[in-house]
């Protein structure tokens, strides 16, 4: 009767968990609350859906930056495009952190109920960082639509000006927070990535940087080589929230067609998160920004997560349009990494990872890559990214053997 009684006891407190952790309110979870969040979700994750939580690295003060993984990949050895999903760098700006917490929530619970959201996963890797600067909204004020309470990190530093594209002379010195990305962004390739800001309702492409010249600014050089695909990807995110979409909504005064903009057009900074990602990693990388008022209050937290809850989900299926390649030693079949792999008409160079792995988001068409690897004859490779389906996309494939000279 006892043993009886005990499996009663944990069945009832499994199931209450559960509907606990499925069942998230529309409000500010503290810090503590946000990590025990983070572990539940993960421990109530059932096959064949698969997650993690981590830490990337801690905050001044020590608090842990944690980030949620998700699949539903079932060949290990597969490799699948990896997403990156963050929100909160500036601490003032908290929505967020919460519309991620719902993502995360929505995607188990309807794994089983949707089809995009089974093929999304099933396709994709999704890393989920919620709250970038911790230090900085434990200081931040409910209600506060426009100020910089909580805006820095604990050492008085903005950390979307601190990545390393400053200017000569003017080098500030990298931050913890700043470094635990740098160094998350160099584990792992990920091919897609969005931040979500509030402050106003608009998608932001890269560049925000602009280069002054001794005639002033050079407005072309904040246009990326991929200005297009940028583009696409941002009127992806934008035409799927109807505020942002539609400007139905005004923040300050400003308007942006179709919701969308390259940053700089907008106005500019150097340091940022996106553009150094970009630079660095060749990583598709965008920011949201999802409220016209920093820090809403609760009340309006539904409403901004059902504005961009189709959005995310459309934004992360976006990782499997263009093409993969994973290159290779024609003798030994091992991995070559760091060679340069170019698309033709593209000035951008990306590089294998340790896997011999490359992935580049493209629009469909007809290209060419070009290999090159010290000690292998140059490879050339012509391939096609079909649009055969807009909304369920499928990367292209290619596997490249590389000859020793």
């Amino acid at each position: 009767m006892a043993l009886q009684s005990n499996l009663q006891f944990v069945s009832t407190f499994f199931l209450i968990s559960v509907i606990c952790v499925l069942s998230l309110e529309f409000r500010y979870h503290s810090q503590d609350e946000l990590e025990q969040l983070l572990y539940g979700f993960a421990e109530n994750v059932r096959e064949p859906l698969k997650a993690n939580v981590y830490s990337i690295g801690k905050s001044n003060k020590g608090r842990d930056l944690l980030v949620f993984e998700l699949t539903a990949v079932q060949n290990d050895i597969e490799v699948v495009p990896n997403i990156q999903l963050t929100a909160n760098i500036h601490g003032n700006e908290p929505p967020g952190r919460e519309i991620l917490l719902h993502f995360i929530e929505y995607l188990i619970s309807n794994y089983d109920k949707n089809e995009r959201i089974r093929w999304l996963l099933e396709t994709t890797r999704i890393h989920i960082l919620p709250c970038l600067n911790p230090d900085g909204w434990s200081i931040a004020e409910i209600g506060d639509c426009s100020g910089i309470v909580g805006r820095l990190n604990h050492n008085d530093f903005d950390l979307n000006r601190n990545f390393p594209n400053f200017v000569p002379g003017e080098e500030e010195v990298i931050q913890m927070e700043t470094e635990a990305i740098m160094q998350w962004n160099r584990n792992i390739s990920f091919v897609l990535a969005g931040d979500l800001h509030a402050g106003a309702i608009v998608t932001i492409y890269p560049f925000h940087r602009v280069t002054k010249t001794e005639y002033g600014y050079d407005s072309e050089s904040s246009i990326t080589p991929d200005d297009k695909t940028f583009e696409h990807l941002a009127i992806v995110y934008a035409r799927n929230n109807d505020v942002m979409y539609q400007q139905t909504i005004f923040c300050d005064n400003e308007t942006f067609p179709e919701g969308i903009t390259r940053g700089s057009s907008w106005y500019y900074f150097l340091g940022g998160m996106q553009d150094y990602n970009y630079m660095e990693h060749g990583t598709m990388g965008l920011t949201f920004e999802i409220s016209c008022c920093k820090y809403p209050l609760e009340k309006n937290l539904s409403d901004i997560w059902e504005e961009n809850k189709k959005s995310l989900i459309m934004f992360c299926c976006e990782a499997n349009r263009g093409v993969t390649a994973h290159v290779t030693d024609s003798t030994t079949d091992e991995p070559i990494s760091r060679a340069n792999a170019t698309i033709l008409g593209i000035d951008k160079v990306l590089h294998t990872n340790e896997d011999g792995r490359i992935w580049k988001i493209l629009p469909p068409g007809k290209y060419h890559l070009r290999v090159e690897a010290e000690g292998y004859e140059t490879v050339q490779n012509t391939f096609i990214v079909y649009n055969e389906d807009e909304e369920f996309p499928n990367l292209t494939k290619l596997e490249i053997a590389m000859n020793r000279f």
